[in-house]
């Protein structure tokens, strides 16, 4: 190593703004271009061989000159390109002249990028083959380097190979202690291997933070529902009512909009519900004050005589004033997961409309949270736009927004 005498396989590597892929890295040790060459003929039969300022690049392939054309390297970076074909040197002009393509080169037209013999035989089908002399050279192996390692930077001297495997095998321990943790705690976590959570543990939080599988977050959710709604079939009956347009007529401003059905409510802001929060159709948000709530950055209490609007319906207006847009529900078994998954949102993303509310990975603004049949319906929306998400479980609740419940 002290003498140069080390390597490395990359996959893809820059030179002077070309990507050269599955190569073999080499320290430029040796100044005489000679002895490169007679170093890189010992040690390969096949290839195309790049030497730079500060490393020796050997591609798997033969490649056409057009391909890599380094004519006019004002950099001069790329100091020499030869071609290894069986064992010996060639020069990108004698590629050509073997080249059944040949004739257009003398021409000055052929726009090949791939090199093929008069035999016949193309590069790809030449063996790449490495030398016994290769032994003794030490390789640093994947793992120990990126690709980006070997760039115009590159380092190939004892102290930084010596200082980059010490920091690699380091890094493989905190890897080893990682991929047992995804596999012995994240593999039933019910959010791993979602858009949200695709590689379960990080290393940088810990992992019972987050986790919880399938039976043990629905045993959590179903108790918190039953302490806020009194019961799943409850629960059911509310969110089937969200998401409906009504014809409000405000008794602070004396007119008729047309109002969605929000979330369910409760007039001081806690979450269990005694009627609905309602928001506008066409401008979902800043309607007005939804008391405290979960998660709620913006909104603060104000007097009732501050309220310009009236968003809050209670469950005798409701059943009063819309009788023909009551929704009649009958809570089974199949429903459990449904209902929490719509009680998850309600509880830790976004009870209040017009609340900032992460969804499909952008903010937008909570419009109504609904159970429709047997699927759980979000609605979002800002400006007079307004979109709506269906998830149909907790699974797909997790694909959709990033859902944090920490373990107690």
């Amino acid at each position: 190593m002290k003498e140069g005498k080390a390597y490395a396989y990359v996959e893809g590597a820059e030179i002077h703004w070309r990507h050269v892929l599955n190569s073999y890295v080499f320290p430029r040790s040796l100044n005489s271009i000679k002895e490169i060459e007679k170093q890189m003929l010992s040690l390969f039969r096949n290839g195309t061989v790049y030497v730079t300022k500060n490393a020796i690049f050997v591609e798997k392939e033969i490649k056409c000159p057009n391909k890599y054309n380094f004519s006019n390297n004002s950099s001069k970076e790329v100091q020499k390109i030869f071609v290894i074909r069986n064992g010996k040197k060639e020069t990108m002009k004698q590629l050509c002249k073997s080249c059944q393509y040949m004739v257009e080169e003398l021409v000055g037209d052929c726009r090949r990028t791939e090199y093929e013999a008069n035999d016949g035989h193309r590069y790809a089908e030449l063996d790449f083959e490495l030398k016994d002399e290769i032994k003794d050279y030490l390789e640093i192996k994947k793992g120990y380097i990126k690709d980006n390692d070997f760039s115009k930077s590159i380092d190939f001297s004892y102290s930084n190979v010596k200082e980059r495997i010490a920091y690699y095998e380091k890094k493989g321990q905190w890897r080893k202690q990682l991929n047992s943790t995804r596999k012995n705690i994240c593999a039933d976590c019910v959010k791993y291997k979602t858009e949200t959570c695709k590689k379960g543990f990080n290393g940088y939080r810990t992992p019972v933070k987050c986790h919880y599988t399938k039976d043990e977050l629905m045993d959590r959710l179903r108790k918190e529902c039953l302490n806020d709604f009194g019961s799943l079939g409850k629960a059911l009956w509310f969110f089937s009512q969200c998401g409906q347009g009504i014809t409000f007529k405000d008794p602070n401003t004396k007119r008729k909009s047309l109002r969605y059905v929000s979330v369910p409510g409760h007039p001081e802001g806690k979450l269990n519900a005694k009627g609905f929060f309602m928001a506008f159709c066409r401008y979902p948000f800043k309607i007005g004050s939804y008391g405290y709530r979960h998660q709620s950055y913006w909104w603060q209490e104000k007097k009732d005589k501050d309220k310009k609007y009236q968003n809050y319906l209670t469950l005798y207006e409701y059943k009063k004033k819309f009788p023909e847009k009551i929704v009649k529900t009958r809570y089974k078994k199949s429903l459990e997961e449904t209902v929490l998954t719509a009680y998850a949102i309600y509880k830790y993303c976004g009870s209040s409309p017009g609340q900032g509310y992460g969804f499909c990975n952008y903010s937008n603004y909570l419009t109504y949270i609904g159970i429709n049949r047997e699927d759980v319906e979000v609605g979002v929306g800002a400006s007079k736009w307004s979109h709506y998400y269906t998830v149909k479980n907790l699974r797909d609740l997790f694909n959709k927004t990033n859902l944090n419940i920490e373990k107690k």
